[in-house]
């Protein structure tokens, strides 16, 4: 004689909503996590921008202000001194030209570091302003700032500032032993021009007190 079989328990058949429930729940967890990280990153790039609107606040203070006027200011004496020797040179016929060009380069890397040997007024401007886009560009370097915005905020006039102080720059790493540049001013010079300052093209012979030796 057979065993009786025993039925199985019949599973009801669930609705297509009650299927698609585990889904719905996990897609909205996904959708919720995507939408809390974009939040995220907007709120973190947003405060990354507004980390440059502070230097750009701390730009049109009357410190940095009044920096930017004195290198001006002590820049625009000294290329107006060689425009004019330059006018005079020009005239004659009997100098050669590219010399007069290397003879004013020397000169002017000489007047520009003297002045900021003997000024102290001019010397603690570039030293500030050296400092102030420095951090600026370490800010930007490391993701603190926000690049693109700091470029445009920042970028012609920092990348001017760079090329008018060049032989401090050189001169600076005469003193410091510094060659290669790691320690005198590398964020800006990176970040705002693109390269290190090429202090071979200025006037060999060079003391650390900017005289020709």
């Amino acid at each position: 004689m057979k065993a009786a079989r025993i039925p199985r328990p019949v599973t009801p058949r669930r609705s297509l909503p009650e299927r698609l429930l585990p889904w719905t729940a996990l897609l909205g967890a996904v959708l919720g996590a995507l939408f809390t990280g974009a939040q995220y990153l907007e709120a973190k790039d947003k405060a990354r921008v507004d980390r440059v609107f502070d230097y750009v606040k701390d730009f049109k203070g009357e410190t940095i202000s009044r920096s930017h006027a004195v290198v001006q200011a002590a820049h625009a004496a000294i290329t107006e001194d060689f425009r004019r020797y330059a006018i005079v040179v020009g005239s004659r016929k009997d100098i050669d030209k590219a010399a007069v060009i290397h003879m004013q380069r020397q000169m002017y890397y000489g007047a520009l570091v003297q002045t900021y040997r003997r000024s102290a007024e001019f010397k603690l401007a570039v030293n500030r302003l050296t400092l102030f886009y420095e951090e600026i560009a370490i800010c930007a370097e490391q993701g603190l700032c926000q690049p693109g915005t700091t470029r445009s905020f920042f970028g012609s006039g920092a990348a001017i500032f760079l090329e008018n102080i060049e032989p401090i720059i050189c001169q600076q790493r005469l003193v410091w032993n510094d060659p290669a540049g790691a320690v005198t001013a590398p964020a800006q010079q990176r970040f705002f021009s693109g390269r290190l300052t090429e202090c071979s093209a200025w006037p060999a012979g060079l003391t650390t007190t900017g005289e020709l030796s």
